[in-house]
């Protein structure tokens, strides 16, 4: 989500503004962790191949929406396929450290506006697999405080 121009009363002037989500406006650049601008970093190499980078480093970089993937719809808005992907590990112990890295690096911030959870899941019994997808809008209600609304997403 960019950042935009808007203006408030005085004893509004502690909020930041952002503007509802809009494929228009949604933020679709590369970043380093903690969302910087890779030329803000001196020394940063951008030809690494994404394969190369870390897990970290890959979750701040943009991943284009699919074009079989239909996204998905909201009470609010739209959401496409694509954004920032943070691809966990198997071993619990990676995937929890790429968590808390992610925390760090506030991955998820003011301008979030949804985050998907998605992982397939195994019924050894029947050997089926199901795809679970845990969707949730997140609002900014304070400074620094977020509630997330679960379930209202639909694919």
């Amino acid at each position: 989500m960019r950042v935009g121009r808007c203006h408030s009363a005085t004893m509004m002037s502690h909020l930041r503004c952002t503007h509802s989500y809009r494929q228009s406006t949604a933020q679709t650049a590369d970043f380093v962790p903690g969302w910087m601008p890779p030329s803000w970093v001196h020394g940063y190499n951008a030809s690494i191949p994404v394969s190369q980078r870390s897990r970290l480093e890959r979750a701040f970089l943009y991943t284009s929406p699919a074009d079989n993937d239909n996204g998905y719809g909201g009470l609010v808005t739209s959401y496409p396929s694509g954004g920032y992907v943070a691809d966990l590990s198997e071993d619990p112990d990676e995937a929890s450290r790429l968590l808390d890295d992610l925390e760090s690096n506030h991955w998820i911030d003011q301008y979030t506006r949804a985050v998907l959870v998605e992982f397939n899941i195994l019924n050894p019994n029947s050997k089926l697999f199901n795809q679970v997808i845990f969707a949730g809008r997140i609002q900014h209600t304070e400074p620094q405080q977020q509630t997330v609304q679960p379930g209202d997403l639909c694919r």
